[in-house]
């Protein structure tokens, strides 16, 4: 059985010595503050870009996702429109529709009745609270309704 190597700090202290003096003198002398910065700055350890976090996370991303990511790059959705998917999997609004409707409330100094109103219900129509609540899972065409609502606001 072979045995591997110890890659520790000691093994990258030498190494930095021997390929890279000057980067192992500003470790020693405690300019640069680990040798992970050290072997970071002589090129020893590949930091992934954003670039490479976007093509890792495009890898893992479903169809649907990729279509979402298209569109909002091309233009076709503008960037903070209402998300695509305004419930969650058990059918209650997501917690990133209830803050847009929160900001769209105190942004306007406006109520919960204002925004029924302006969804087409009455004043003291209890739908808008509900789904706020997570009392109630939202029908089809509150959703409609709340889904243009949000979008006409960014």
């Amino acid at each position: 059985m072979k045995k591997s190597k110890k890659r520790d700090s000691a093994y990258y202290l030498k190494r930095l010595r021997h390929e890279h003096p000057a980067i192992h003198a500003k470790v020693a002398s405690g300019e640069i503050t680990s040798v992970r910065a050290g072997r970071i700055e002589a090129g020893l350890i590949h930091l992934p870009t954003r670039l490479d976090a976007l093509k890792r996370e495009w890898k893992r991303a479903s169809p649907k996702e990729r279509r979402d990511f298209l569109d909002l790059v091309t233009g076709k959705t503008p960037l903070g429109a209402a998300p695509v998917d305004l419930t969650d999997k058990d059918g209650f609004l997501t917690v990133n529709v209830i803050k847009q409707i929160d900001e769209t409330m105190n942004t306007g100094r406006k109520w919960k009745g204002d925004l029924s109103e302006k969804l087409g219900y009455k004043r003291v129509d209890p739908r808008l609270g509900w789904a706020m609540a997570r009392r109630s899972k939202p029908k089809a065409e509150f959703l409609k309704r709340l889904g243009r609502l949000l979008r006409s606001r960014s």
